[in-house]
């Protein structure tokens, strides 16, 4: 219902079963981020290898386009290309 009411006002036509891949990518992390350890260094760590691994697999599930995969692993090679990409 809610979808219909929407899509008659504006339609985004937003891809969105790339947004459910994604959201379900990133409720997964969360998820698996509740069971990490309490002490600081380790949870740290341990997050930081969770966010690695949510990056990888959006990189690598077939969620983004190539396009977008390239300008993806663009910024994450120089992050000062961003002025590049909303150069244009």
């Amino acid at each position: 219902w809610i979808y219909r009411q929407a899509h008659n006002y504006y339609d985004m036509q937003l891809p969105w079963m790339k947004i459910a891949g994604i959201g379900a990518l990133a409720i997964t992390a969360y998820l698996l981020s509740l069971f990490l350890p309490d002490d600081i260094v380790v949870s740290i760590a341990a997050r930081i290898g969770l966010m690695m691994l949510f990056v990888i697999g959006v990189l690598i599930l077939p969620i983004l386009s190539n396009e977008e995969k390239e300008l993806l692993f663009g910024l994450l090679k120089g992050p000062r290309r961003i002025r590049q990409v909303f150069a244009k």
